[in-house]
C-alpha cells in the first residue's frame, strides 16, 4: 500500500486529497489501483506520519516495529520508548468488511484449478484423477451443467446436487406436493421424492421466509408507490 494524491485547482488555489491506495492483480496478469481509505487533506507533518504508519503495518520489512497511536486532536503524546503516530479517528472508514482470507484462497484455489480454461468435463476429470474417486457429491448451480453434462455424470457414476430447471418442476410438483416434511434442522425442513435413479428435495428455511417476507412487503410498497403516481398523474 502506498499514498496517492489528487490535485484540483479552486478558485485559484490548488489542493492536493490524499488516498491511501494497494495494487491488486486481477484477470489477464493486470494491475489495477484500489483506494483502501480516503484522507483528505494532509500538511507535510501528517502525510509523514501516514508514510510511516503504512510501512510499519503493510511494509515488507521482516523485523518488527512497535508503534504507539493515538488521535491527531491529542496536544501533548507521551513520551515513550517507541514512536508515537497521531491518527486522524475522523477520517477512518470501514468500506465493504469480508472474512478475511476467503477471497484470497478462492482466487488462489481458482488459479490453481485453472477454472477459467477448463471445461466442466475435464475439471471432473482432473479432480478424479489427482484425488482418486471417492464418494463425493458435487453441487452445482442449474446454469453450470448442460442435460447433455449430466447424462455424461450419471454414467460415470458422479454423484451431484444441482437445481430443478422450473420447466421440471411442473410434472414433479403434484407428486413432491403430497410428500410429508421432515425436520432436517431447527428452522429447516425437507421433502424428498424418488423418481428411478433421481431425487428431488424440496427445502424450507424458516429464518429464510423470514429475511425475505420484508423484503417482498418493502418491493410491494414501492411498486404501489409507483401505480399511484402513475395512475393520478
Amino acid at each position: 500500500m502506498f499514498l496517492r494524491a489528487k490535485s484540483r485547482t479552486e478558485n485559484g488555489k490548488t489542493h492536493r486529497y490524499w488516498s491511501v491506495v494497494e495494487n491488486r492483480r486481477v484477470s489477464g496478469r493486470r494491475v489495477v489501483q484500489r483506494q483502501v481509505l480516503y484522507l483528505g487533506e494532509l500538511n507535510d507533518n501528517q502525510r509523514a506520519g501516514w508514510v510511516r504508519t503504512i510501512e510499519a503495518l503493510w511494509g515488507k520489512k521482516t523485523k518488527a516495529k512497535q508503534l504507539a497511536l493515538f488521535p491527531d486532536d491529542r496536544k501533548e503524546l507521551p513520551i515513550l520508548a517507541c514512536e508515537t503516530i497521531r491518527v486522524r479517528l475522523d477520517s477512518i472508514e470501514l468500506r465493504h468488511p469480508r472474512q478475511w482470507g476467503a477471497c484470497w484462497l478462492g482466487l488462489l484455489v481458482w488459479g490453481l484449478l485453472e477454472l477459467d480454461t477448463l471445461t466442466l468435463e475435464e475439471f471432473l476429470g482432473r479432480i478424479e484423477k489427482q484425488y482418486g474417486k471417492f464418494r463425493r457429491t458435487w453441487l452445482m448451480d442449474r446454469g453450470i451443467p448442460t442435460e447433455e453434462m449430466l447424462e455424461k455424470m450419471r454414467s460415470r457414476g458422479i454423484n451431484s446436487l444441482v437445481g430443478t430447471p422450473k420447466g421440471h418442476v411442473s410434472r414433479i410438483e403434484k407428486p413432491l406436493l403430497e410428500q410429508t416434511w421432515m425436520q432436517a434442522r431447527e428452522g429447516v425442513r425437507v421433502k424428498i421424492l424418488q423418481q428411478e435413479s433421481e431425487f428431488y428435495v424440496s427445502v424450507e428455511s424458516h429464518n429464510r421466509v423470514a429475511k425475505e417476507r420484508p423484503m417482498r412487503r418493502r418491493r410491494l410498497k414501492r411498486l404501489w408507490r409507483a401505480y399511484t403516481k402513475e395512475h393520478h398523474s
